[in-house]
């Protein structure tokens, strides 16, 4: 019999590597963008997010209030990022 071939490993998957590839941008991407803004929001959010969680104790909507407040700073933080390289 011949030799044994073994399997190469292939590329990785894009998701994988971007995914990897922004998180280490993430960094610069503060620093370069609007960082005291960035941190006005994460204050308020998490305000927000701790008011809402003390006012609605013991209800179902206080889970819904803090991921509401989570969300909101989530979808306007970008705002405050720097472009990513190459862009």
């Amino acid at each position: 019999m011949g030799p044994e071939h073994t399997a190469l490993p292939g590329p990785k998957h894009p998701r994988e590597i971007s995914a990897w590839r922004a998180a280490a941008c993430l960094p610069a991407r503060i620093a370069h963008g609007r960082p005291v803004n960035l941190a006005g929001r994460t204050i308020i959010a998490a305000l927000a997010g701790y008011a809402a969680a003390l006012l609605t104790a013991g209800t179902p909507s206080a889970p819904a209030a803090v991921t509401g407040c989570a969300l909101w700073w989530l979808a306007t933080a970008r705002a405050d990022l720097a472009p990513p390289p190459g862009r």
